[in-house]
């Protein structure tokens, strides 16, 4: 979004029926055309092309788009996606240590056998896949490639109402508390809707919310529970 609302309906207008060199917008809501006379948002006035990379996202932005890309590979989730891994994989070679029993070494092993191809999975996906995110002024998509993970989600731009990162505990103790970091939208009917998930630390959360919402004129407000 362009960040400057109709003087009459009040809805968003779209980038691509605002003029910079007349300064004249279009409302398709209400067909009404009017001049700008206030000062145009910093990120509208200087819309062009733009290529960066911070706190592990790369970011490319046109003037009708915005594209990040997000890499998966993280040391810290290979090793906790290793550890099943080789447990499951211990209990699956000593599984002849219990052929006494009739049945129990077929579902040891069938459920054994699960989570080490759960795991291995994971792993290759954690060290290959990248998560792109597309937003233009007509909608937000997210994908999952190269390999298959979970559908891909796609959201109405004027749907989105908010954007904002909730901090979830993954360890507590005496010594420290450890956190996982994830970007929700609020949209406009109320729900709440996950957009990314296990990002690396609440900066990377951050900007990623802030670009968001700077592209689609959304004035962030303060949600409940959310990061600071």
């Amino acid at each position: 979004m362009s960040g400057i609302t109709c003087q009459g309906c009040r809805r968003r207008i779209r980038r691509e029926h605002i003029s910079l060199e007349t300064r004249i917008a279009k409302c398709l809501q209400c067909d009404a055309v009017f001049r700008i006379v206030e000062a145009l948002p910093p990120r509208l006035a200087l819309a062009g092309n733009r290529e960066e990379s911070l706190h592990g996202v790369s970011l490319r932005e046109r003037s009708n788009s915005l594209t990040f890309a997000v890499r998966w590979f993280s040391l810290k989730r290979m090793l906790l996606l290793a550890i099943p891994l080789c447990v499951e994989g211990s209990l699956i070679l000593a599984g002849e240590a219990v052929d006494q029993y009739l049945f129990a070494p077929i579902f040891v092993y069938l459920f054994s056998a699960t989570i080490c191809l759960a795991s291995l999975y994971g792993m290759v996906c954690t060290l290959f896949n990248t998560t792109r995110v597309r937003v233009t002024d007509r909608y937000l998509k997210i994908t999952h490639s190269p390999l298959p993970w979970a559908a891909q989600l796609e959201l109405e731009a004027d749907n989105i109402k908010q954007l904002y990162v909730p901090p979830v505990f993954t360890k507590h103790s005496k010594a420290s508390r450890a956190y996982q970091y994830s970007v929700w939208a609020l949209t406009s009917d109320g729900r709440r809707v996950r957009l990314l998930g296990s990002l690396r630390d609440r900066c990377q959360a951050r900007f990623l919310e802030r670009q968001i919402e700077d592209f689609l004129g959304i004035v962030d407000c303060r949600v409940p529970g959310e990061v600071v």
